[in-house]
């Protein structure tokens, strides 16, 4: 696959916590979206020194996927850092 440099990527989501980030990949991958997270190596990282630091990863995807991406993703904005649902 040749990368295409005129490609907008927008951000759908700012993940809070590991099991946030786990649904919202599974989310996407499911409905063959593709993503990129902005921040999980760096993230990784700095888990290994504190397991209390999560730094917020944002998932991206191609423009174009934009609207289909918020709709499956809007259900995760009700999950707390602990992954549980809210309200």
């Amino acid at each position: 696959m040749t990368p295409n440099p005129d490609l907008e990527v927008v951000t759908v989501l700012e993940c809070h916590s590991p099991p946030e980030l786990a649904l919202a990949k599974a989310t996407l991958e499911e409905a063959g979206i593709p993503y990129y997270v902005d921040g999980e190596s760096v993230g990784e990282r700095l888990e290994m020194l504190s397991p209390f630091s999560y730094p917020r990863k944002r998932i991206a995807v191609a423009s174009d996927r934009e609207a289909e991406a918020r709709a499956l993703l809007e259900p995760l904005k009700d999950i707390d850092s602990a992954g549980e649902a809210i309200g």
